[in-house]
């Protein structure tokens, strides 16, 4: 049982945008806080200045400024994960929140030289910060990789490490990171993993026989991931199984795909096995992902990736068979080889076809038969957290 002395202030700008990562990272490890019985005050962006203020929840008001942010990312590429007036001007508006009030804890994303203007002004006010780390600034594949890019990324890192008191990382991965760069620094690190929605325990089956394997990717394939090794898969397959191959799999990705890619399916004559179905609502998403016999993950095949793709964890969720295209080194890997599943480089080509034909001989896939989800139920991730702080707490004692 958790106290409710402990008061933690959650600065989450999406906290009321589904439609955002963040957004939907920020709800679930806040159900997980008040399941912990945490006071647990939400300061967020009033989306369209549609919500009135609920118990708890301060929905702060600000002109919307995207349109500025969306001409300066096409000007200025390199800002994009740096810089936003729009968050910026937000911030403003939040000091009306923070002018009168005592607050134990602040709990936010890192965003700097955004947000990182609300930040300064409460670490003045002797507030303990805690910030949460969802996708590394530096170590970004995804991100611009010119020169000035890096090093305002760089920089803007190094400003997110000082400013906190606990600065919270998704993968050993991108904790080794950290502490090896920041070494004067280790003790404000922590690993906490991201939490999913533990509503897709609601629709979990049980394990039947299936003659067609359905395999099922969610999320959008944009930047440098690409359906490219899983054609190679299937042409590979083509080779070895004898009969028609779209009798016994298919492919369908939910989100969007590059019109590239998709061109690529028509061009091989691969339609009959490829389907895309464009973008589907969570609520939607989560019975086709715990009826499908396997889940994919396809991430940007560099050297290295450390980036953690939050839908893994609705996918550990349904117990079902997960196959990975990841780079050796990835966080993706991390999770895989942790929760039993089947990971790849875009090298393994012939490795990952020999699975499928192995899945195609038991005429099933099994199911991954163990507990490891539990790490990501946003309940025993905010218990992690709130252990976190009480240590951090007794340190600065």
């Amino acid at each position: 049982i958790y106290s409710k002395m402990m008061r933690i202030v959650f600065l989450a700008y999406s906290y009321d945008n589904l439609y955002l990562p963040d957004g939907i990272q920020n709800r679930r490890l806040a159900k997980g806080l008040k399941e912990c019985n945490v006071q647990l005050d939400i300061v967020c962006r009033n989306f369209n200045n549609l919500h009135e203020n609920q118990k708890n929840i301060y929905y702060i008001k600000s002109p919307d400024l995207h349109y500025i942010d969306r001409i300066m990312y096409i000007l200025f590429p390199f800002l994009y994960p740096i810089f936003s007036v729009d968050k910026l001007i937000w911030s403003l508006f939040c000091l009306k929140y923070f002018k009168n009030r005592k607050c134990g804890y602040i709990l936010t994303t890192y965003e700097p030289f955004s947000l990182m203007f609300l930040v300064k002004k409460l670490k003045r006010k002797k507030m303990s910060i805690i910030q949460l780390l969802y996708d590394p600034l530096f170590d970004n594949p995804y991100y611009s990789s010119s020169k000035i890019s890096l090093q305002i990324r760089k920089k803007a890192e190094k400003y997110i490490v000082n400013t906190s008191d606990l600065l919270l990382l998704n993968s050993q991965l991108l904790y080794d990171r950290f502490c090896l760069r920041y070494s004067d620094c280790k003790e404000k690190f922590r690993k906490l993993y991201l939490c999913g929605d533990d509503n897709v325990l609601n629709f979990r089956r049980s394990l039947f026989n299936n003659k067609k394997i359905t395999v099922v990717h969610a999320g959008n394939l944009h930047g440098h991931r690409s359906i490219i090794p899983i054609i190679l898969v299937v042409q590979e397959l083509q080779k070895r199984y004898e009969g028609n191959l779209s009798d016994r799999m298919s492919f369908d990705f939910y989100g969007t795909v590059r019109n590239e890619d998709m061109n690529l399916v028509t061009k091989y004559g691969l339609d009959e096995l490829f389907h895309f179905h464009g973008f589907v609502s969570q609520d939607n998403l989560y019975p086709i992902l715990c009826d499908a016999d396997v889940l994919l993950i396809i991430d940007s095949l560099g050297n290295e990736n450390c980036c953690f793709p939050s839908k893994l964890c609705e996918y550990l969720f349904t117990q079902n068979v997960v196959v990975a295209f990841t780079p050796y080194v990835s966080a993706t890997r991390e999770i895989m080889i942790l929760s039993q599943n089947h990971c790849f480089t875009g090298e393994d080509i012939l490795e990952c076809s020999q699975l499928f034909m192995n899945f195609f001989n038991r005429n099933n896939v099994g199911d991954v038969k163990n507990n490891y989800y539990e790490e990501f139920i946003p309940y025993n991730v905010a218990k992690k957290l709130i252990n976190f702080i009480t240590d951090i707490s007794n340190r600065n004692a």
